[in-house]
C-alpha cells in the first residue's frame, strides 16, 4: 500500500452513514470496546491509544485491500497485461474521450484509470 491514511482507512473500515454512525456493528469492529483489549469505547480508545488504534486499522486495511479496475480485470483474466490495455477502448466511461485530453499520454491514462478504486 502506498500512502497510509489512518482516517480514510478508519472510515472505510466502519462504513459510516451520513449521520456519522458506523454500519458494521461493534461486534465486528476491531477497535470496539469488545475487541480493542482495553475495555474502552472506540472513540476513547482512538484518543487514548492512537498508536495501538493505528496498528489495528493498518492490519485491517492490509487484510481488506481496496479493489481496483486492474484487480477486478485480473480476477477474471489473470494473464491480462492491463498496463497495455487502453481503458478508453473498452469502457464506455465518460472518460473515453476525456482521458485522451485529461492525461499527458496513454501510459499515464492507463496507470490512473486501471488503478482507480472501485466499490
Amino acid at each position: 500500500m502506498a500512502e497510509f491514511n489512518v482516517l480514510k482507512e478508519l472510515a472505510r473500515m466502519v462504513k459510516p452513514k451520513k449521520n456519522g454512525r458506523c454500519t458494521i456493528g461493534c461486534i465486528n469492529c476491531p477497535i470496539s470496546e469488545a475487541n480493542n483489549g482495553k475495555n474502552k469505547n472506540c472513540v476513547v480508545f482512538l484518543l487514548l491509544y492512537p498508536e495501538k488504534a493505528t496498528e489495528i486499522i493498518r492490519k485491517w486495511s492490509e487484510e481488506h485491500p481496496q479493489k481496483t479496475r486492474a484487480g477486478l480485470l485480473l480476477e477474471h483474466f489473470p494473464d491480462a497485461k492491463w498496463q497495455y490495455i487502453h481503458p478508453c477502448h473498452i469502457f464506455d466511461l465518460k472518460l473515453g474521450g476525456e482521458n485522451c485530453m485529461r492525461y499527458k499520454d496513454c501510459a499515464e491514462c492507463c496507470k490512473k484509470v486501471w488503478n482507480e478504486v472501485v466499490e
